[in-house]
């Protein structure tokens, strides 16, 4: 997988920002930093049609954004959206929650699903794009 870097381009979008433009939440920042991801330059933006031009692929936290997705975008996009738990590799995590209304342990918990999600996904890259890993 090394080297993906360089043909991958990841962005973040939500499907319902109240207020665009926002830092991370600072107990997600925490967790992250101390997983080694940095997300000081990150900050909210809607998701756009846009979006589906520019990406192959839209993972979706739960089945109520995933079905958002789905009625508010073209219907020829619609084979792009998955949800990012089922990506999960020995694991079924089904739905993510949005741990904002939670506690600070709840932002851990999210890490952890996201991160053995997007590790699932992301070793299935090579294969979905055609590309030698």
């Amino acid at each position: 997988m090394r080297g993906l870097g360089k043909k991958v381009n990841v962005s973040s979008a939500g499907t319902h920002v109240a207020r665009p433009g926002v830092m991370a939440d600072a107990r997600a920042r925490t967790v992250c930093a101390r997983h080694g991801v940095d997300l000081r330059r990150c900050r909210t933006r809607q998701v756009t049609e846009r979006d589906f031009d520019q990406f192959r692929f839209i993972l979706a936290m739960d089945e109520r954004n995933y079905g958002w997705l789905c009625r508010e975008f073209p219907s020829g996009q619609q084979n792009s959206i998955s949800l990012i738990g089922t990506w999960a590799q020995g694991k079924v995590i089904g739905d993510i929650p949005d741990p904002y209304f939670g506690s600070p342990a709840g932002f851990e918990t999210v890490y952890q699903q996201l991160h053995l999600s997007i590790k699932g996904f992301a070793t299935q890259i090579p294969d979905l794009l055609g590309v030698d890993n």
